[in-house]
């Protein structure tokens, strides 16, 4: 499966937003769009749009870390996504982010050998 990486700015408040609204009403979902809004307004951080076919994600880094986030779609073709984040982000420390009861996203990241940390509120 072909993914791209997207590093433009419009492209990445499109996914983010269309993850806000797709989980509107999900418990964590408040706390998802806070965390994000603070971690991709520290100074030097880079989010770019992680795109497959049928899936999406955004991936922030931040110094020495990344965290891929906002992931929806297709779930099976997710690791495809987690695998080109992963190589994009090269030797940052890597997380994935899911909502609380969000069990499919956080088993895909576990999968992945990822860690993936849960939001609570």
């Amino acid at each position: 499966m072909t993914v791209a990486i997207s590093g433009d700015s419009a492209k990445v408040e499109e996914l983010v937003a269309a993850y806000a609204e797709i989980k509107a009403g999900q418990r964590g979902i408040d706390a998802y769009r806070w965390f994000v809004s603070m971690l991709r307004g520290v100074p030097g951080s880079e989010s770019v749009a992680v795109l497959g076919p049928a899936t999406f994600a955004v991936l922030t880094l931040v110094a020495d870390s990344a965290v891929l986030h906002g992931l929806q779609g297709e779930l099976e073709a997710g690791g495809d996504v987690i695998s080109a984040a992963r190589s994009y982000a090269g030797s940052a420390s890597f997380r994935g982010l899911a909502l609380p009861g969000d069990r499919m996203t956080k088993n895909l990241f576990e999968e992945a050998r990822l860690p993936a940390q849960m939001l609570l509120h």
